[in-house]
């Protein structure tokens, strides 16, 4: 079953760029230590009036991995303490198109070259086996 994908927009004023960072750092930490979770990626708008400034793109293994951290007392006090307004909503993939690698090596998160999302979702198979793309 292919990983479904957390798409969260959050509503955060110029000038609170700095404490909307560290409270979802906090939360970050929190996700990464749970069962099913694969990767997450923070988005920032260049438009600076954006009514969503920020918005994060997460992967879990499922649904229910997902939701049993959600609900986790120790992230429900971390949710319920932020002001920041959230939409949060789980997708599937339905398309997705490759078009080879990128220019140039991009760091991920793990610190992996990120040539693309195979590359995380398979713990950089081509560095293991010492392909070069």
């Amino acid at each position: 079953m292919p990983p479904v994908v957390l798409i969260n927009p959050f509503e955060v004023l110029e000038g609170k760029d700095e404490v909307f960072l560290a409270e979802w750092e906090a939360a970050k930490a929190f996700m990464e230590r749970q069962p099913g979770y694969i990767v997450t990626r923070l988005h920032r708008s260049l438009v600076p009036n954006a009514r969503f400034r920020f918005i994060n793109v997460a992967e879990w293994e499922t649904v229910e991995h997902f939701q049993t951290a959600l609900h986790h007392p120790e992230f429900v006090t971390l949710r319920d303490a932020t002001p920041f307004a959230h939409f949060p909503a789980i997708y599937e993939v339905v398309r997705t198109k490759l078009v080879g690698p990128r220019l140039g090596p991009q760091r991920t998160p793990r610190g992996h070259n990120d040539c693309d999302a195979m590359c995380i979702r398979f713990h950089c198979v081509h560095q293991r086996r010492s392909m070069r793309w």
